[in-house]
C-alpha cells in the first residue's frame, strides 16, 4: 500500500485529515462509494474491487474470490463489509503518490508510539467511563482523543484506557480504533478508481 509519513510526533488528539479531496474524479468515487454501501449493493461493489484486490498480509488473500469469502458476500445481508466502510469513509483519507488510504489515523500516528496498544476515539462526544457499564459516571468526554490500551475487559465490549494527561477510564469496543484495524487502499488506473487493498494487521 501507499506509503506516507504525515506525523513526526503523536499529538493528543487525532481528528481526521482529508488530503483527497482536490480531486474531482475521487470525490465521484467516494460518492458512488458511499452509495453502493448504503444500498449494500454487492453487483456494483464488485465492479469497484481490483482483479487483484488485497484481503489479508499474509501473502495468499489476493483477487475478488478472496474478498467475496473474506466479508462473507455470498449473503450480502449479513456482511460486515457495508459497516466497515461507511466508518473508514467519515475517518479521513491520506493521498500519496501511489493511490488514497482511509483512513488518515493509520499515518498519523507518530513513530514513539506502539500501534498495538495505541487506539483513538473515534466518536466525539462518547464518555471515558469510571467503570465498564454503560451507567457508570464519565470520567472525561472524547473528542478524538489518543488513549493507551491498559486492559481488555469483559468479553472483549470494553477496554480500560489512558489519557495523555494520566487519566484512565473505560470505553466501549466500539468508540475507538486501532491504526492497525482495517484500512482501505485505492487507485486510478486508465481514468478509474478501484479498490486495491482492504486489510488490517501490520
Amino acid at each position: 500500500m501507499v506509503a506516507l509519513a504525515l506525523a513526526a510526533a503523536s499529538p493528543d488528539r487525532l481528528p481526521p485529515v482529508d488530503q483527497c479531496s482536490g480531486d474531482p474524479s475521487f470525490e465521484r468515487f467516494r460518492s458512488d462509494l458511499a452509495d453502493i454501501v448504503g444500498r449494500q449493493d454487492k453487483e456494483r461493489l464488485l465492479e469497484l474491487v481490483n482483479d487483484n484486490v488485497q484481503v489479508d498480509l499474509g501473502g495468499d488473500g489476493y483477487g475478488k474470490r478472496a474478498f467475496i469469502a473474506a466479508w462473507t458476500l455470498d449473503i450480502p445481508q449479513q456482511s460486515k463489509v457495508w459497516g466497515e466502510i461507511a466508518t473508514l469513509l467519515r475517518l479521513g483519507c491520506i493521498s500519496g503518490e501511489g493511490g488514497n488510504l482511509m483512513p488518515s489515523l493509520f499515518e498519523q500516528v507518530g513513530p514513539d508510539r506502539d500501534l498495538l496498544e495505541t487506539f483513538v476515539a473515534v466518536i466525539p462526544g462518547s464518555p471515558l467511563r469510571s467503570e465498564p457499564r454503560v451507567d457508570a459516571s464519565a470520567v472525561a468526554t472524547l473528542h478524538w482523543d489518543v488513549l493507551t490500551l491498559e486492559e481488555v475487559v469483559g468479553d472483549l465490549d470494553w477496554w480500560r484506557v489512558r489519557l495523555s494527561d494520566g487519566r484512565r477510564g473505560y470505553v466501549r469496543a466500539g468508540e475507538a480504533r486501532n491504526p492497525l484495524d482495517y484500512r482501505l487502499f485505492v487507485s486510478k488506473a486508465d481514468g478509474i478508481w478501484r479498490i486495491r487493498a482492504l486489510v488490517a494487521g501490520d
